[in-house]
């Protein structure tokens, strides 16, 4: 959906990266549908590698299993200059601390409705609170 909404809005080159290859399948139908070029990879986190300007992820929250969602941030900001990731409300304090030397430049707290697609979800739609990061990253020289 990211890499999607990301090449409609005018995006130059889009690589999306996920483990589940359905939800790949899923992604290439949907590129398809709106005529758009996006190259998928089913990969790990950790077998992405290059540089980018931009990264934009849903990282698995930490709530549900703690510290799933470093492994997204530390990649990311490995290759990217800039990083909008989404993450359970009240962990700014965790992201602050955890990308330095980067910075947060822009911060946005919302309401983010989630069908229900995991076997721990107990409703259909479930509306979390979530907050969305812009982050500039500091540690990386890639070009």
């Amino acid at each position: 959906m990211l890499a999607v909404g990301a090449k409609l809005l005018g995006a130059e080159k889009v690589i999306g990266f996920d483990s589940d290859i359905r939800a790949l399948r899923i992604a290439r139908h949907n590129a398809r549908k709106f005529d758009i070029e996006i190259e998928f990879v089913c990969c790990d986190i950790s077998d992405v590698t290059g540089c980018a300007h931009t990264a934009l992820m849903n990282p698995p929250f930490g709530a549900q299993s703690r510290g799933m969602d470093r492994p997204f941030l530390s990649k990311a900001l490995e290759l990217c200059d800039v990083v909008y990731t989404i993450h359970n409300a009240g962990s700014r304090g965790f992201i602050e601390q955890f990308i330095r030397p980067s910075v947060i430049t822009d911060f946005s707290v919302l309401d983010f409705p989630i069908r229900r697609t995991f076997k721990f979800h107990k409703k259909d739609v479930e509306v979390i609170h979530v907050e969305m990061y812009k982050i500039e990253s500091k540690k990386r020289d890639c070009y």
